[in-house]
């Protein structure tokens, strides 16, 4: 990606949701336990609570997550202050992605007993920001688009919002395992 290209999208990506409304938006409702059939995470690492939109059309998702005031990170993180990781920020990002992945792969917004999620792995962060503290009991809204996939890597930003506000953006690489 040419640093031209990532400075734009971080100055957009920063002030302007990726999710927008759109006729070729999915509204689907996926909880946790479809979230489960799509990707490898589980407790206490699974970060997408639910899905709630996909549109193929422009490669976007959109999901939620409520951050449990009882997150055992929060006994280490700032005790006194407690805040949610900004790397577990960009993690929650990465795990919506990988469900955008799936459904590419199924080709509609739909989980299929067929396909499996090809194993993809963190690759690379071009960029990361956190703009906004995530504190315990937050309710987020997650964003993903799909910006580039080469066969070995995957590219995609994503967002986190607060009650319609970016707290964090990323840009990011996952890598497919066994191409």
């Amino acid at each position: 990606m040419r640093s031209d290209e990532l400075a734009s999208l971080v100055q957009e990506g920063q002030r302007i949701p990726l999710w927008k409304p759109d006729p070729a938006n999915q509204e689907v409702a996926f909880g946790q336990d479809e979230v489960k059939r799509i990707i490898p995470h589980r407790d206490p690492f699974l970060f997408v609570d639910e899905i709630a939109g996909v549109n193929l059309v422009h490669q976007s998702i959109r999901g939620f997550r409520t951050i449990s005031p009882h997150d055992p990170v929060f006994r280490g993180h700032i005790p006194e202050e407690p805040i949610y990781p900004g790397v577990l920020h960009i993690e929650t990002m990465g795990q919506l992605a990988l469900c955008l992945v799936y459904f590419r792969a199924v080709g509609g917004a739909r989980i299929s007993a067929e396909v499996r999620l090809e194993k993809l792995l963190a690759f690379r962060i071009h960029h990361g920001l956190i703009l906004h503290a995530v504190l315990p009991g937050d309710r987020l809204e997650i964003h993903a688009r799909l910006l580039d996939d080469d066969d070995l890597v995957v590219t995609f930003e994503g967002q986190i919002l607060k009650d319609g506000r970016i707290c964090s953006y990323g840009v990011l690489e996952l890598i497919y395992v066994n191409r």
